[in-house]
């Protein structure tokens, strides 16, 4: 998925200040969603993303 690489590479690239944005609105709900997903094809993909965004304390819409 192009926003887990684009999250690999601005942490590899120390880049901060960023508007993070993506096309679909379903993998941006289950980023963004309090509890767990359950659905094993997007499951450990979200929560990577989730985890990274937390860390910077970066917003995606």
């Amino acid at each position: 998925m192009a926003l887990e690489w684009a999250l690999k590479l601005s942490e590899a690239h120390h880049w901060s200040n960023i508007l993070w944005s993506a096309d679909s609105q379903k993998m941006v709900n289950a980023i963004n969603a309090v509890e767990e997903s359950s659905q094993w094809d997007t499951r450990y993909l979200a929560l990577g993303c989730r985890r990274m965004l937390g860390l910077k304390k970066w917003k995606l819409n």
